[in-house]
């Protein structure tokens, strides 16, 4: 990942669209450090739908729980000691799945973790702000890049605006380019900025 990042710094006139794959990274690293440090992303931009779907399958799935359990009691009381080796069965499951969820999240706390105390941000940001050092190609591929970065962050099942806030910062980075330039820069910006608008989840928007 550093030597990732040191490349972007020094070589970003050559990347190209591989500009993709270096954003796409510093994205998930964002992702990560803000989880090293026990928070989340700023906001919740989870679509109003998808908190409703949600929630109804909780609802669906404490139903299914109630009824199981309800399942359960004539079990035990019908069956003795059948019902009590299906208790003890699911009892077991129950542990199983709560040890593999919790061990799943300390995995991802530790990398978190490491990869705050290996990766200097500074160096992260300097990526956007050298932007004004790229040449004239080389800063629209990074802003075709960063575009599309940005459409796969709020398309997600999590909606993100890391990129979407880069790209803000690059525009306001590189507003002293020549008229040629920044008319080809803010083509591509503005048509990225008029999708987001219209997204259906108006938190977004």
């Amino acid at each position: 990942i550093k030597c990732l990042i040191r490349i972007a710094n020094e070589d970003g006139d050559y990347l190209q669209d591989s500009w993709v794959n270096v954003l796409e990274c510093i994205s998930q690293l964002a992702k990560m450090q803000l989880l090293g440090v026990g928070q989340k992303d700023s906001e919740d931009f989870s679509s109003p739908n998808n908190k409703r779907i949600r929630n109804n399958n909780n609802n669906n799935n404490n139903n299914n729980n109630n009824n199981n359990n309800d399942g359960g009691n004539r079990s035990r009381n019908s069956g003795g000691n059948g019902g009590n080796r299906s208790k003890k069965i699911s009892e077991s499951e129950t542990r199983k799945g709560r040890n593999s969820s919790v061990s799943s999240i300390n995995y991802e706390d530790i990398n978190a973790t490491s990869i705050i105390e290996q990766i200097d941000n500074n160096e992260i940001d300097k990526i956007f702000y050298g932007t004004i050092n790229l040449n004239s190609n080389a800063i629209v591929e990074f802003v075709k890049c960063l575009c599309k970065t940005s459409e796969k962050e709020v398309e997600g099942d999590e909606p993100r605006i890391f990129s979407l806030k880069k790209l803000i910062e690059v525009a306001y980075f590189n507003m002293e380019r020549i008229r040629f330039v920044w008319s080809r820069i803010w083509n591509i910006m503005a048509n990225h900025f008029l999708q987001i608008g219209c997204h259906p989840n108006y938190k977004i928007a």
